[in-house]
Parts: C-alpha cells; structure tokens; sequence
C-alpha cells in the first residue's frame, strides 16, 4: 500500500460477530481498533508498504499487525462488528479527499 499525505483509509475484515479494523490516518499513524483506537506505527507518505495481518485467530479475537515484515503490534484485539461479515472492505474515510493505492491482496484472510 502506499497513500499520500491527504487519504485518511481504512481496512475491515469479520467474521460475522467481530472484525479486524485498521485504518491509516491524514497524519500517516496506523490504528487498530478494538473499540478504542490504538496507535501502532507510522508510515511515510509516497513509499509503498507491506502491511500484513498474521495469526489471526477468530476464536479469541485476536490478530498480529506487521509492517515490512516487523511486528508492530502482537495480539490485536477485534472490533464487535457483526456486519463486516466475509468481506475484505477498504474504504477512503473522507471521499474525495486524497487518494491510496493497495497492490497483491493475499486472500489468507478467508473466512475457513
């Protein structure tokens, strides 16, 4: 993924009840949310990124969040999300406003 410094997006996958939800902000701060919202890192705008969901485990909630291959954050909690069921959802928070671009979308993250 790469952004410039105006996208404000984010990222949503669930399993019917709960949901991984991380967004990158206008301010390039990586968030995860569980309910509140959890900075993990930051990202320089214009560079491309590998950012990578890993043990996801939708039993206890839980899930890693990497960064080029680095953790940068271990056992991630879920966002009670029943509608964000099956489902890879990126979405730009601010139409209109700035843009971001992802590239090779693994599909590890499906629902078995």
């Amino acid at each position: 993924m790469v952004k410039d410094d105006n996208s404000y997006f984010y990222f949503a996958h669930g399993d019917g009840s709960t949901a991984i939800y991380v967004r990158i902000t206008n301010s390039e701060v990586i968030q995860y949310c569980d309910i509140f919202y959890h900075p993990v890192g930051s990202i320089l705008t214009g560079r491309w990124y590998l950012l990578e969901f890993r043990n996801i485990d939708w039993v206890a909630d839980t899930y890693d969040i990497y960064l080029n291959g680095i953790s940068i954050k271990s056992g991630a909690r879920m966002l009670p999300w029943p509608s964000a069921s099956g489902i890879a959802r990126f979405s730009n928070t601010y139409p209109g406003i700035g843009s971001f671009w992802i590239d090779d979308i693994n599909d590890s993250l499906r629902l078995l």
